[in-house]
């Protein structure tokens, strides 16, 4: 069976996750190991660019490459090796609109490639949004 972004997303916001998004968490750290590292591996690969279509397919791409590489890498380059993608997938989905269709708590998360980028225009579009 092929992963789809509502894959990603149902376990991203399943009921509880929001307490573990944050917290440096071993176990939550091989949960998300277990059910995401082959799509974020996919993700950097450049293969999901067609979720970039749909809002939700674009914030799970964002979550892969984005928040996933934290857990995945943490502690080492590669959990920031992704962020210009993101990044790059954020603003195109600004661009187009797509942030609109998604709730609060997922808006959150496709603007956070905003917050992690060293550019200051970028980090203030964020607080703005």
């Amino acid at each position: 069976m092929t992963a789809t972004a509502d894959d990603v997303l149902e376990f991203w916001f399943a009921p509880g996750m929001e307490k573990r998004w944050f917290k440096k968490d071993a176990a939550f750290d091989d949960e998300v190991r277990r059910a995401l590292l082959e799509l974020h591996g996919q993700a950097a690969a450049g293969a999901l660019e067609d979720w970039r279509q749909s809002a939700r397919g674009a914030l799970a791409l964002v979550i892969l490459l984005d928040q996933v590489p934290r857990n995945l890498f943490r502690g080492d380059p590669r959990a920031f090796a992704t962020d210009a993608r993101a990044l790059a997938v954020t603003k195109r989905a600004l661009q187009e609109g797509l942030d609109k269709t998604l709730r609060q708590a997922e808006r959150m998360f496709l603007y956070l490639p905003l917050e992690h980028c060293e550019d200051l225009a970028d980090q203030d579009l964020c607080v703005t949004l």
